[in-house]
């Protein structure tokens, strides 16, 4: 074993202890990364049904969703179910980094995962509910069954054959996937692994294609029509206010970025990588490109762009893993470049923290206020930046309610409260944004509601 080859096992023995150490930090957030609108309501569903609920047929989130029904059909306490629906992003993704590096020993590719999972998570550690980066991880996976499978002089077709449906799942966990796993495809050729690329190339394209024409539904529609900006913009696409944002944030937050970039291209200007440095470019502008136009106008918040800037990290990561970490072996600085990506990316969760600390710090305050009684607040009250979003709050009262106080609290913030004018004559049913639903069909365990005589009531001020 060469010393590059145990550089890359040392790195991934450091990269299992920051997994670890996301682990914790996963268990500490618990609530503000679950007690917010997409997990909390995956949450409600789950234990409303006793089934998983898989969104927008994404079909990849499934591995996530087992760990809060497992919980339910062990009739575990609702602060167990949610404290192991937090712990089950951090734990899928650390599994299949295990899986790479312990399992098909394709260190460079365990670390391809590691590394996208820190260049630029800050927001997206909070709002975990992306099946994007759920998707990136299928990827990675994919990938190294197949760059494994070029390896092997044996039994590689096994391989390809667990990578290929592995593909698809990942395809159907969310469409955007297809274009960082075209950018593996493509860096595959110039790593001269032809066949492992065309599967690669050809099962995430036709997926896509099949998807588009048979599986659509209207999420995915409705986030498409952001493609028709490009028409509607042209040619003033320098111009944009989300290319503002994205400089801005790139400075502020995720200097590791341009940092990234600068060194892959003077690495490959130095080697005369040309076609790898053309891919590089090429793959990263257009795809910031494509995410900027997409979303111009469309007031997307800041955690949301991030998951969907999230495969550019991984763009930068493929060519880290397999180029630059070479390098920093032999000047002995890979293991001090890895511990200072992962302090940055500690230090950006922490930093980010406190936002969402805040609106559950508020979302509690209410409860005292509150906790007691049928209200319907207006969106047009909660306009201090506070909540980020709030279609999701008869969710996160739920499980706060329940998880503090042993009783459930019957509170929603709506758009058009008007619209819950009939709803909110009942005394018996349980208001939310996605329906209403009546105490007896709810179970005990986990609803608490004691309250059968009183109505909802409207406040317009909290």
């Amino acid at each position: 074993m060469n010393n590059t080859t145990n550089g890359y096992k040392t790195l991934c023995y450091v990269g299992a202890a920051v997994y670890s150490l996301m682990a914790l930090m996963a268990l500490y957030w618990w609530e503000t990364r679950i007690v917010y609108t997409d997990t909390a309501f995956v949450t409600f569903e789950i234990i409303r049904t006793q089934h998983l609920a898989i969104q927008a047929s994404r079909y990849g989130s499934f591995v996530t969703q087992l760990f809060p029904w497992v919980a339910t059909l062990l009739h575990a306490p609702l602060r167990w179910i949610v404290a192991a629906y937090s712990l089950s992003f951090v734990l899928f993704h650390f599994g299949v980094f295990a899986v790479c590096a312990f399992v098909l020993r394709n260190y460079r590719i365990a670390l391809v995962l590691l590394f996208g999972d820190l260049i630029m998570t800050m927001d997206t550690f909070f709002w975990v509910q992306s099946e994007l980066l759920q998707a990136l991880a299928w990827m990675v996976l994919t990938y190294a069954c197949l760059d494994s499978a070029a390896r092997l002089k044996r039994n590689g077709w096994l391989l390809v054959a667990v990578a290929v449906p592995l593909a698809v799942l990942t395809v159907f966990t969310h469409p955007l996937a297809v274009l960082p796993m075209c950018f593996v495809g493509l860096f595959m050729l110039l790593e001269r692994q032809r066949w492992p690329a065309l599967v690669l190339l050809l099962t995430s394209v036709s997926t896509y294609c099949v998807k588009k024409r048979w599986f659509v539904n209207s999420y995915d529609a409705q986030a498409g029509l952001g493609l028709e900006h490009f028409q509607q913009l042209y040619p003033h696409y320098l111009t944009l206010d989300t290319n503002k944002q994205f400089y801005h944030n790139m400075l502020q937050h995720y200097q590791v970025v341009p940092f990234l970039l600068l060194a892959l291209g003077v690495l490959y200007v130095v080697r005369h990588s040309w076609l790898k440095l053309l891919l590089l470019v090429l793959a990263t502008a257009a795809y910031i490109l494509l995410i900027n136009v997409s979303y111009e106008g469309s007031g997307a918040p800041r955690y949301h762009l991030e998951a969907q800037y999230a495969p550019l990290a991984f763009m930068i990561a493929v060519p880290v893993a397999f180029d630059l970490l070479p390098v920093l072996f032999i000047r002995r600085l890979a293991l001090p470049f890895l511990a200072l990506v992962a302090a940055v990316f500690i230090v950006r969760v922490v930093d980010a923290s406190h936002l969402y600390a805040n609106r559950v710090r508020w979302l509690k305050e209410m409860l005292v206020k509150h906790g007691d009684e049928k209200i319907v607040f207006p969106s047009a009250a909660m306009q201090d930046g506070t909540m980020l979003q709030n279609w999701g709050t008869p969710y996160e009262w739920w499980l706060l309610s329940t998880i503090h106080t042993g009783k459930s609290a019957s509170l929603i913030v709506h758009d058009n409260p008007d619209n819950l004018t009939t709803d909110m004559q009942r005394n018996d049913a349980f208001i939310t944004r996605w329906g209403t639903f009546p105490y007896h069909e709810l179970p005990k365990r986990y609803f608490h509601f004691s309250d059968s005589v009183s109505t909802y009531r409207f406040v317009e001020h909290p």
